[in-house]
């Protein structure tokens, strides 16, 4: 099944409006993990602050999200290119390269922020020389933790799942409305 032009859209505006919202929960949660992680003496309600080290791990967020979707944008461009020049396998192929130079770049910028967190200033340079060398342990250690917060997201529905079905239920069975009356009816 092919998804509407006007689903498209409403999928594509959802997600134009859910990245500042992600940005600003990972520039506010990120530090607190690095707090916790390399400063455990400074526990204040769970190591949440709101200062400078996370205005400067939201920028370094907000410039990761730029480099993204600039390099998406260019990758979309080259395939569409390739693919009319070379047909879909030229495409895929392209396609394919372009994945995993962006599991590179993505690799080897992962360590801007917790480098802009500890040197108090924002080094996207320092931060792609430091993971020089290590790109292999970082890409397995992004995958395990994608993969434990995959695991944990699905606990979470299959937790959530049936507690919503028992809240809806419960609220259908109070509301007037469900039994076939309506609470503006005056006559019995």
């Amino acid at each position: 099944a092919k998804l509407s032009p006007a689903a498209i859209a409403g999928l594509r505006n959802a997600m134009l409006a859910a990245i500042p919202v992600v940005l600003v929960l990972q520039g506010l949660l990120a530090p607190a993990v690095y707090r916790a992680v390399l400063r455990p003496s400074a526990k204040r309600f769970g190591y949440l602050r709101l200062g400078r080290e996370e205005l400067r791990v939201f920028l370094v967020y907000v410039g990761l999200a730029a480099v993204s979707v600039t390099f998406n944008l260019l990758s979309a461009g080259l395939e569409t290119l390739v693919g009319q020049a070379l047909g879909m396998f030229g495409a895929a192929l392209v396609s394919l390269v372009m994945f995993a130079v962006s599991i590179v770049i993505t690799v080897r910028l992962s360590m801007v922020a917790p480098i802009t967190f500890v040197r108090g200033r924002i080094s996207f340079a320092e931060g792609w020389r430091v993971s020089k060398g290590w790109f292999w342990p970082l890409l397995g250690i992004t995958v395990l933790s994608l993969t434990l917060a995959l695991i944990v997201t699905i606990l979470l529905v299959l937790i959530g799942w049936p507690l919503q079905a028992v809240v809806v239920a419960a609220a259908g069975a109070a509301n007037p409305l469900a039994l076939g009356r309506s609470p503006f009816v005056l006559l019995p």
